[in-house]
């Protein structure tokens, strides 16, 4: 089933000036060739410029495995140090990572997308036993509660041990997530927590704080602590953000703080003045005024008009809060000033089997569509948690699977729509056969007294107006942000229902 998005235009056509491929969009049907890429007219300068692109961290969701890939580079751990939750026993290493995770990467990388870890460091941003979960398996939305926590679910959403839909009420997980203004949580990683040593854990900002009493609240939950719990140089106060570990008493409704530390943001979010920086997380704290907002609570600049920062047509208009972002720059006294600002929050979705694939351009044709596989993708299979690279996804994926992907909907410089995986779950067959996305229509007509509608790059027959809920072929336009289900007869790709949604539609 597919989600509601947030409703973004579609990227239009690729930048003409040098880019590393990370941030490039092959054209339809070309091959991937060192220092070319079809379609958009434009020579890879990295091999050429060669050297360091930047030292200092990197941080973002793990994607995929052989290494580590971060903010889409693959970074060598070969001589890497490991820090997991505290511990920093030499035996750690890449067995004990999982995709979506979110981590900081220190060391080196590259413009061509390689890099050199010197340090891995990644911390569960809450850890406990889950309530009041829902899940929309029409929208592919929902959240629980954690420790008074409110953890959002979306379909980016990464999760080990369990799904969406058969996690249930009571059960103990960890949970790798970026927090938002209003304190809640979006979950990038969700995975069922099987390691009984390891504490009860919540991050949050403090408030009511009661030294007399020995109690704070943080979001909706209680917290007690004593004059020997370790504070780790942190001076309690309201409005300060932290992180706790301990156990709670479901009796009292009441946290026991065994050991209080500031949380991942001031922890693991921090850089020194020159570095460099890659993060992802979600918009917050957006003034266009001040060319300002934060991510991961970290203040970043950009110059006003420099459309440069904005890769792949993003604009400023496109920047809203909750959206999902990288940013890279260099950090500086007052925090980042952006180099580039780049989309990460999926505005399409797909669920088709493969058509074909092109293992040497990472693309496949998915239900007409065609998906470029990006060293950003995070590659899932539904049955187990494999540990995929792009090499291993395409060896082990076949014309018939079937495949849900989110992405994000761009144009190359011919004007053929492709769709860049976000995230793709390879799953059984669909039992009623029936293929369904989620786009704007980018094109709409008549040909030979046979209306069509095109998303995606797919022409889509509207064989009569029933399709069409609470609507008519005519009530459709161009810029429509549509939800259709469909099928396949060859190369006929035929609408059985659309759905138009408003911006704010969440059904």
């Amino acid at each position: 089933m597919l989600h509601t998005l947030l409703p973004l235009k579609p990227l239009q056509n690729c930048p003409q000036q040098l880019k590393t491929w990370r941030l490039k969009i092959l054209s339809v049907g070309a091959a991937l060739t060192l220092g070319t890429v079809a379609g958009c007219n434009f020579v890879d300068a990295s091999v050429a410029e060669g050297g360091i692109q930047g030292t200092g961290f990197s941080l973002g969701p793990i994607t995929q495995f052989g290494s580590i890939y971060v903010n889409g580079t693959r970074y060598n751990t070969d001589d890497a140090d490991y820090e997991i939750n505290g511990n920093t026993a030499a035996s750690l290493g890449d067995d004990d990572l999982k995709q979506g995770m979110i981590v900081r990467v220190e060391g080196q990388w590259r413009r061509d997308s390689t890099g050199r870890a010197d340090k891995v460091v990644y911390d569960d941003t809450l850890r406990g036993t889950i309530s009041a979960k829902t899940w929309d398996v029409t929208t592919r939305t929902g959240e629980f509660t954690l420790l008074g926590q409110t953890v959002q679910l979306t379909g980016q959403t990464v999760f080990s041990g369990t799904t969406a839909e058969t996690l249930a009420n009571g059960t103990r997980v960890s949970v790798s997530a970026w927090s938002n203004t209003d304190g809640s949580f979006r979950a990038s990683l969700v995975t069922v927590q099987t390691d009984t040593s390891l504490d009860d854990q919540l991050e949050g900002v403090i408030s009511n704080l009661s030294e007399i009493q020995q109690t704070f609240i943080i979001g909706s939950l209680q917290v007690s602590y004593t004059s020997g719990t370790p504070l780790n140089g942190v001076t309690l106060a309201d409005g300060k953000r932290v992180q706790v570990t301990g156990s709670f008493d479901q009796t009292e409704s009441e946290f026991m703080a065994d050991d209080i530390n500031l949380d991942d943001q001031a922890r693991f979010y921090r850089g020194k003045s020159g570095d460099d920086v890659e993060f992802t997380g979600p918009i917050e704290n957006l003034n266009t005024t001040t060319n300002t907002l934060t991510v991961n609570g970290i203040t970043v600049t950009w110059s006003a008009g420099d459309d440069d920062v904005f890769d792949d047509d993003l604009t400023e208009a496109d920047l809203q809060n909750g959206l999902l972002v990288q940013i890279e720059g260099e950090w500086g006294t007052d925090g980042v000033r952006a180099e580039e600002i780049e989309l990460r929050d999926a505005n399409a979705e797909l669920e088709a089997e493969v058509e074909s694939l092109d293992a040497s351009a990472y693309t496949l044709k998915v239900g007409g569509v065609t998906v470029l596989v990006t060293p950003f993708s995070i590659l899932l299979d539904d049955d187990n948690d494999q540990r995929l690279s792009r090499d291993a996804f395409f060896t082990s994926t076949a014309a018939g699977t079937w495949l849900e992907i989110d992405g994000i909907d761009r144009a190359d410089d011919n004007g053929n729509r492709i769709l860049e995986a976000i995230k793709i779950e390879r799953e059984d067959d669909d039992e009623d056969d029936e293929y369904q996305l989620e786009g704007s229509i980018t094109a709409k007509g008549t040909d030979n007294s046979t209306n069509y509608i095109v998303v995606l790059g797919v022409r889509l027959i509207i064989p009569d107006d029933s399709v069409v809920e609470d609507g008519t072929f005519s009530s459709l336009m161009v810029g429509d942000f549509v939800e259709v289900s469909y099928g396949r007869s060859g190369s006929i790709y035929s609408a059985t229902e659309i759905e138009v949604e408003d911006d704010d539609d969440d059904d």
